[in-house]
């Protein structure tokens, strides 16, 4: 389920997210709400997710909080999740959140789909 901020790709048993513009409000909820169908019973379930981040700019307290709940959802489930192309921005406000040792951080979309594997 693609929208217009968040365009939806599979590698392997991967879902990967190229989350289209900042990362605030609405987008944010889209991507939670993407997140939360590919893991619901009923269809083919993933539970390995790459959130490319490499054309976001900006992310807001929202954006924190979705990466939070999506990081959680998915740990329950036995999941994954990491985080390609992360600009030094929002690389910092990782760390200053204290959310920076949930997530691999990659900065290559095959080393992040081989560290999903």
């Amino acid at each position: 389920m693609s929208t217009p901020d968040v365009s939806v790709r599979k590698k392997h048993d991967i879902v990967i997210l190229d989350i289209k513009k900042s990362m605030v409000g609405n987008v944010s909820s889209q991507l939670g709400s993407i997140v939360e169908e590919e893991t619901a019973p009923g269809g083919q379930i993933c539970l390995k997710f790459i959130l490319n981040l490499e054309d976001v700019r900006v992310m807001d307290s929202t954006g924190f909080g979705v990466l939070a709940r999506i990081y959680g959802l998915l740990l329950e489930k036995g999941g994954k999740i990491a985080l390609l192309k992360a600009n030094k921005n929002i690389e910092n406000l990782l760390v200053i959140t204290k959310l920076d040792g949930l997530f691999n951080r990659y900065q290559d979309e095959e080393e992040a789909i081989y560290g999903m594997l």
